[in-house]
């Protein structure tokens, strides 16, 4: 999943969006669905893809899914304000949103059918981050401007009252869980952290690395390094939990937008290079799954056979298979 609240001037671009909800192409295209342009975020169950993108013109965010094989879209929420990320459990469909003002936005789920917006939270400034580990939704407000201090929450009695998971993040974009840990990095300071599962101080394992992205398989744990500057030495690395050292799986060279990873390997959308590319886990160097006009998000199925993404500029759904 991907993050861009630091970046605001986005929202004002006044940029047209199309509003068709049925599959565009024909059998060998790759689009599953089109709408809004501006695709923020994308993930998906065992039967459906689900995305939410930003309609500027109303100041309106709008989750949509599609079914995997193909068909119309539906709308499953219409939410007032900007939600940069989604998340999904069984049933719901988790979405923060994100607002400036010192009153704050509400974390918010749906039916994944669609249905009622019910509020989980309310009034968390600068909300822009959902996650959902082990049937657990997470989310992660400011909670002290001058220091830059979010904090990790997350609702085990959802709707009911939070937990705080861990503290002094500096705006998370990513989190994945690994051998009873929570991996998050964080946008504003490129770090990667880990607290225990119970919660508890967040410690580096790699205090130099400058990573985003973060993603798991329950084995190693996947993120790109480098993420500092225009990201010109950014790769993608791997590592086991405990061990000392990282592998390379190869060079992606810009900030790569977002990650997914399968047992094929690690999906990465490159809006810079307009490219879709795949990490093999044996290190053997990325290959280009895919071209677009600014791909900006990505999920995989476990088993790579699929790879989903969304692009910013053309706001169309589309699915890969290998």
């Amino acid at each position: 999943m991907t993050q861009r609240w630091w970046l605001p001037a986005l929202l004002l671009c006044g940029c047209s969006v199309s509003g068709s909800g049925a599959r565009t192409g024909g059998p060998s295209d790759p689009r599953l669905a089109t709408g809004p342009k501006q695709v923020m975020d994308i993930a998906i169950d065992a039967t459906d893809v689900y995305w939410v993108a930003y309609r500027p013109e109303t100041a309106t965010s709008e989750v949509r899914r599609v079914p995997k094989a193909g068909g119309s879209s539906e709308l499953v929420a219409s939410v007032a304000g900007t939600v940069y990320q989604l998340a999904l459990d069984d049933a719901y469909v988790y979405l923060p949103v994100y607002v400036q003002s010192a009153e704050g936005g509400p974390f918010l789920r749906v039916p994944k059918s669609g249905g009622a917006l019910e509020v989980i939270d309310d009034h968390l400034r600068y909300l822009a981050f959902a996650a959902v580990a082990n049937g657990v939704p997470y989310t992660a407000p400011l909670v002290d401007e001058p220091s830059i201090d979010y904090e990790l929450w997350r609702y085990p009695g959802s709707p009911g009252a939070h937990e705080v998971v861990a503290t002094h993040l500096d705006g998370p974009e990513a989190m994945a869980v690994n051998r009873g840990s929570i991996y998050v990095t964080t946008a504003g300071d490129s770090h990667l952290q880990t607290t225990p599962m119970s919660g508890g101080a967040s410690v580096q394992p790699f205090s130099t690395l400058m990573a985003l992205h973060v993603v798991s398989d329950g084995d190693l744990v996947y993120f790109m390094a480098g993420a500092i500057g225009d990201c010109t030495n950014a790769q993608i690395k791997a590592w086991r939990p405990g061990e000392a050292t990282t592998l390379s799986l190869g060079y992606v060279g810009h900030c790569a937008a977002d990650a997914a990873v399968s047992t094929r390997g690690v999906a990465v959308a490159d809006d810079r290079a307009h490219s879709i590319l795949q990490f093999p886990l044996d290190g053997s160097g990325p290959e280009t799954l895919a071209h677009g006009s600014a791909p900006r998000v990505v999920a995989a199925e476990p088993d790579g056979s699929s790879i989903y993404w969304g692009d910013d500029d053309t706001g169309d759904i589309n699915r890969i298979d290998q």
